[in-house]
């Protein structure tokens, strides 16, 4: 298979940035700044700060795999992404998501089997994303356009860098909110996770730098997934008519990854028992 390394410069760049756009900059509430994003993709490092999400194209994946919520806001501290131009084939791509805080409410009367066109959209193959990504203009217009004999090859390393794609959310909180309608006060349920690991299952077959086989004309049926979260808190509130909240309700539920990570000690039952019963 061929490196991604030879190709032109303007053929990486173009790719990156498509990519970035398509995936991410359509849930941003500010277009993605094209030019600088790409100088920092080019040296294998980018960062992308204080961005405030756009609740409706949210909304729109949440329409389509039917969930009873509705995003009414979302705010992200930063993004942070590594690629190893050098070996694409054989390493990960890396995002790194800092601070997302997203704020939703239950949503009824969700119509079953109802699809969002913006969201179907973005359910293309490579070989689809390929061809789109080589129609853009490149950003010189002195240099040669790229044939399209090359197609087949550059939609498998698209489809390899999307599967090895690894993603970290760090310090994310999730809040729901809700106030019926014949009530003066509500309640707010807030989850804290502070680490959530993403991956393609085949990444971990393949050990993390073993080429993982691809075929752009026959995608696989179903694709695994892989979620790991550590550091769980629960926290509820309860909320007044203006909008604020009383205390919260204490004690919160934590949920700790097994095994256990706290040392073991002989009055580790003693304690257990102290901290679910309370004060």
């Amino acid at each position: 298979m061929m490196a991604w390394l030879p190709w032109p410069a303007s053929l990486r760049e173009r790719a990156g940035r498509y990519l970035l756009q398509r995936y991410l900059g359509r849930f941003l509430q500010q277009r993605l700044s094209l030019q600088q994003l790409s100088l920092d993709l080019y040296s294998g490092h980018g960062r992308l700060s204080l961005l405030q999400l756009q609740p409706q194209s949210l909304n729109e994946v949440l329409d389509s795999l039917g969930v009873p919520l509705e995003i009414t806001d979302g705010f992200i501290d930063s993004i942070s992404l590594s690629v190893p131009w050098s070996a694409l084939m054989t390493e990960n791509c890396t995002v790194e998501v800092t601070g997302l805080q997203l704020t939703c409410s239950p949503k009824y009367h969700v119509a079953p089997g109802t699809e969002s066109p913006s969201w179907a959209s973005c359910m293309t193959t490579s070989m689809q994303l390929a061809k789109e990504c080589l129609k853009d203009p490149p950003s010189e217009p002195s240099e040669p356009t790229q044939p399209l004999e090359g197609l087949e090859i550059f939609a498998q390393t698209i489809e390899t860098v999307l599967r090895r794609i690894k993603v970290t959310f760090i310090d994310t909180i999730v809040r729901v909110e809700h106030t019926p309608e014949s009530s003066d006060t509500g309640i707010a349920l807030e989850v804290h996770i502070k680490r959530l690991d993403y991956c393609d299952e085949a990444v971990k077959d393949s050990g993390g730098r073993e080429p993982i086989p691809v075929d752009v004309h026959q995608p696989p049926a179903f694709v695994h997934k892989l979620f790991q979260f550590s550091g769980v808190t629960l926290q509820c509130e309860e909320l007044c008519d203006q909008g604020g909240y009383s205390q919260p309700s204490p004690p919160r539920a934590e949920v700790r990854p097994y095994p256990d990570p706290r040392p073991h000690s002989p009055l580790s039952p003693l304690l257990d028992s102290l901290s679910a019963t309370g004060p």
